[in-house]
């Protein structure tokens, strides 16, 4: 079950990532290309044409591997802030009563759909201290990681307030893209593309690593047998490796399906709120919840079960109110 949420949350994330990098990049061409029609600006040519590029990303066994890429994406994340402040200092002339003047409507399910999913990095802190040099650092490494999400994402948030106030949508690049043709709007959609495909990796590698365990889990009954022997006390046998043509078959599959529905769901808000509905309110709250009732008799029970309540009514509200924009 686990498994499955994990695999369901970082799949869509990845036809998030796909969806909104072949927006970005069309809208390039169509400035590039003006008036003309062909595979140039085709949305599904771009989509396709960075799958390829990432391609040879998605065989990585272990985290480590993606260490250049996480260089990157750090340097491309920098660049974004850098100049986004920019544009604020320069451009901005937002008032505060505009950014104090919240405008509700369907777009709140969205909105809180792109907060839930943004804490689904969750998905990979198992990954991240199984590859670690030093696994007893990793509470230290957790805490760090922590406050510079924290840091960057409320960095932006004001940033945007401060740029676009309550005219600022879910995915503010959609802000930028109006933004009238200037260096600093090439540049942010550049170096947003750039963090974008530098995350398809990381979401790819726990999205690839519970998708196999499932199947391994079917082929061979692998974690069946280990929880068994945990049990029973019994002496725990080395499995080997999955086979081959599992993991291999597995893998290009996972990633052929997401760049697909990428290609075919034009709205990335509804990517948004059915995957939060499902992954985001099981992850975060009602499994953690669920599973401290089951297991402890301490103090904390009382917000176990407020964490449960919130996470079923995130489940069932998100879902409706998808359902809703939809008709």
């Amino acid at each position: 079950m686990i498994n499955a949420i994990v695999c369901i949350g970082c799949f869509q994330l990845m036809i998030i990532y796909f969806i909104i990098i072949g927006d970005i990049i069309t809208s390039f061409s169509l400035e590039i290309f003006n008036g003309h029609v062909g595979i140039l600006v085709s949305r599904t040519f771009y989509i396709l044409l960075v799958a390829g590029f990432l391609s040879p990303q998605i065989f990585k066994k272990e985290m480590h591997e993606l260490k250049i890429t996480s260089f990157f994406l750090f340097a491309s994340i920098s660049l974004f802030v850098v100049v986004f402040a920019q544009e604020v200092l320069l451009s901005g002339h937002i008032t505060a009563d505009d950014i104090a003047s919240p405008k509700p409507g369907i777009g709140l399910v969205t909105a809180v759909s792109v907060f839930i999913t943004a804490y689904q990095y969750q998905f990979n802190l198992y990954a991240t201290v199984k590859s670690m040099r030093r696994p007893a650092e990793r509470y230290k490494a957790i805490t760090l990681g922590l406050v510079m999400v924290i840091t960057i994402y409320t960095t932006l948030s004001i940033l945007s307030l401060l740029l676009f106030g309550s005219t600022v949508r879910p995915d503010v690049m959609q802000n930028v893209s109006l933004m009238a043709d200037s260096l600093e709007s090439s540049v942010l959609r550049i170096a947003f593309t750039l963090v974008i495909m530098c995350h398809v990796p990381f979401a790819f590698f726990s999205c690839k690593d519970a998708f196999l365990l499932i199947l391994d889990e079917m082929d061979r009954r692998s974690i069946s047998r280990e929880l068994g022997l945990r049990i029973t006390g019994g002496v725990k046998e080395y499995q080997g490796e999955m086979r081959p043509v599992l993991y291999y078959s597995g893998t290009v599959l996972i990633y052929l399906f997401s760049v697909l529905l990428a290609v075919a769901i034009r709205d990335v808000g509804v990517v948004f709120s059915i995957g939060a509905a499902i992954a985001g309110s099981s992850a975060q709250f009602i499994w953690p919840g669920y599973f401290y009732l089951k297991s402890e008799n301490g103090s904390l029970r009382v917000m176990a079960w407020l964490q449960l309540a919130v996470g079923v009514a995130l489940f069932f509200g998100l879902l409706a109110g998808t359902l809703y924009g939809m008709i």
